[in-house]
């Protein structure tokens, strides 16, 4: 008898996955900007660095933007829709294979922004939860555009949450090599270039 899983209790189950993390705040730093520095090896850009931009008071907001492989609509619903699904399996060169780490943003808040551009075509989703507690997708608009590919992920952040977002991305990113990340979050490290910060990868980076 093969084992499977109980259709009711889905929302649970999901709710479970998207809720790994122990510390919320850093799960939403640590994933989604060790994705958008794994897309850029991807795609060969590996001197290109990531944009950060960091909350404050005036603007309630936590943004990774990468200029790696970028996502069109198909791939913005395998890879935020299905739990498990990863574009890293097959790699050894990038973190991740779990498919969880793009869904920690409904960890910390109820929804959060993604804007992906590929070949020509930008699009506008959000990722939501239902009132079940189930993540959901909605594509908002698509646009014809001349943009680079890339993806921009946003997230609300609460007002309390603002100076705790900005120590621990510092933290964080002065364990990243000087020229990877930029905007609000350059790194200068303080420790040697190529330490790895104990437990930096956390449960997934897919």
């Amino acid at each position: 008898i093969k084992m499977g899983i109980d259709q009711a209790s889905l929302a649970h189950l999901m709710d479970v996955m998207t809720n790994l993390y122990s510390d919320q705040i850093a799960a939403v730093i640590r994933e989604y900007s060790t994705n958008a520095r794994d897309s850029h090896i991807d795609a060969g850009f590996t001197e290109r660095p990531i944009e950060v931009s960091l909350p404050t008071q005036h603007n309630l907001r936590f943004s990774v933007q990468d200029f790696g492989l970028g996502l069109s609509v198909d791939d913005l619903s395998t890879v935020f829709s299905l739990y498990g699904a990863s574009t890293k399996r097959e790699s050894d060169t990038v973190n991740g294979m779990l498919g969880l780490g793009c869904k920690s943003g409904l960890t910390y808040a109820l929804c959060f922004d993604v804007t992906a551009v590929k070949n020509g075509v930008k699009t506008f989703a959000q990722i939501t939860k239902d009132e079940q507690g189930i993540g959901t997708i909605r594509v908002l608009d698509t646009a014809s555009t001349t943009d680079a590919n890339g993806v921009t992920i946003s997230i609300p952040v609460k007002e309390r949450d603002v100076r705790s977002f900005r120590d621990q991305a510092r933290e964080f990113y002065s364990y990243w090599a000087t020229g990877t990340v930029g905007g609000d979050a350059q790194a200068h490290p303080p420790h040697k270039e190529g330490e790895e910060q104990e437990g930096r990868h956390g449960v997934d980076g897919g």
